[in-house]
């Protein structure tokens, strides 16, 4: 991280302009980084929503025309762009968020002079993928994951595991917690399992349906919520795939 004007200057790249989990945890760090001692810079694939929360937090923001990583004109084109930023902020670190933005960060930082962080989300595909291989062939000066799962299997050792933090909101009184639950139809003695998070299969959801459904066959009064939505174009079929996993289950 390069020193301007009393601050190191911190290039975090988003393959994405949606927000997701990884990009909340983004949002959390930048909404607590050191402004004092660090110049926060996010570049993104595309313009969206996440553009809006990075402005509230007075967070400048920079981006690139949305492309297929298999275009590789577009994509080559996109590591210059983003090499040539880091150059022209003299940002020391860019900080790439996730495994595809590893395969732009990791060539970018070298062309820029400068040291890259993959920063790992999800866990690793079967077989690593190919994704994840050339993401792998690629350099990289460190490795975190936000869980023992998310760099489980990968050939680097001793990644540091960095949980994400969390703001804890203020207790709600007994009344307000009967208030939400009577608003939901909750019974004082349902079970409630909540599950966030993207819609896609990988993330376990037949897991969540299989033991809640193993619960209520136990006598447990059981109740399920899940909540979330596709997103970055990943599986738009799964939602609808979902519901019926959900009205097999009887849960």
């Amino acid at each position: 991280m390069t020193r301007e004007a009393g601050r190191r200057t911190i290039l975090y790249f988003e393959p994405v302009a949606e927000v997701g989990g990884a990009e909340r945890v983004l949002l959390s760090l930048l909404a607590h980084l050191d402004r004092t001692r660090f110049r926060p810079l996010v570049a993104t694939i595309g313009r969206g929503p996440l553009h809006d929360e990075l402005s509230r937090l007075g967070v400048p923001v920079r981006w690139f025309p949305r492309h297929r990583l298999s275009r590789f004109p577009a994509t080559a084109a996109a590591v210059f762009w983003l090499a040539a930023l880091a150059r022209r902020t003299r940002a020391g670190w860019i900080h790439a968020q996730g495994t595809k933005a590893q395969i732009y960060a990791g060539l970018a930082a070298r062309l820029a002079g400068a040291r890259s962080l993959w920063h790992r989300y999800d866990p690793p595909p079967p077989g690593l993928g190919a994704l994840e291989r050339l993401a792998h062939a690629l350099p990289r000066d460190r490795v975190i994951g936000i869980t023992p799962a998310s760099v489980e299997g990968i050939p680097v050792r001793d990644v540091p595991i960095v949980l994400p933090g969390v703001e804890v909101p203020p207790p709600i009184s007994p009344a307000e917690r009967a208030e939400a639950r009577a608003a939901l139809g909750l019974a004082p003695g349902d079970f409630v399992v909540l599950n966030v998070g993207r819609l896609q299969a990988f993330k376990g959801h037949r897991h969540v349906l299989a033991a809640a459904r193993r619960l209520a066959g136990e006598g447990v009064p059981v109740r399920v919520y899940i909540v979330g939505g596709a997103l970055f174009g990943m599986e738009p079929h799964y939602p609808a795939e979902l519901d019926r996993m959900v009205a097999a289950s009887g849960v």
